[in-house]
């Protein structure tokens, strides 16, 4: 049975075959419940900052954010000046859990 929420995994088509591999296999669905656990345990974050609190993988956070954020469960505040995944000081987007965000992994 397939779960409501899952969304199929995608790769761009610049990407190489195995991440187009893994896209067929990885429930989506799981790894975006982790950052929405990782946003209500840890509060408005960029994705560099969840990647340090929560030890999940910053590829594997950055492209659960838009889908988070088209459903509802994820909104922007803004930005702020942080260390990029490079070493870079450059301005990255905030995000924080949604009340629809919260219920969801109630």
């Amino acid at each position: 049975m397939k779960d409501e929420n899952e969304r199929p995994a995608k790769a761009r088509s610049t990407d190489p075959k195995t991440s187009h591999e893994a896209a067929k296999v990885v429930k989506v669905s799981k790894l975006e419940m982790q950052v929405l656990r990782g946003l209500e345990a840890y509060g408005s974050s960029t994705t560099v900052e969840l990647h340090h609190s929560t030890g999940m993988p910053l590829w594997s956070l950055s492209p659960r954010m838009v889908p988070l954020e088209d459903a509802g469960f994820v909104k922007r505040l803004g930005s702020r000046e942080s260390i990029n995944s490079s070493g870079r000081h450059r301005k990255l987007t905030v995000w924080e859990i949604t009340a629809a965000g919260r219920r969801k992994i109630k």
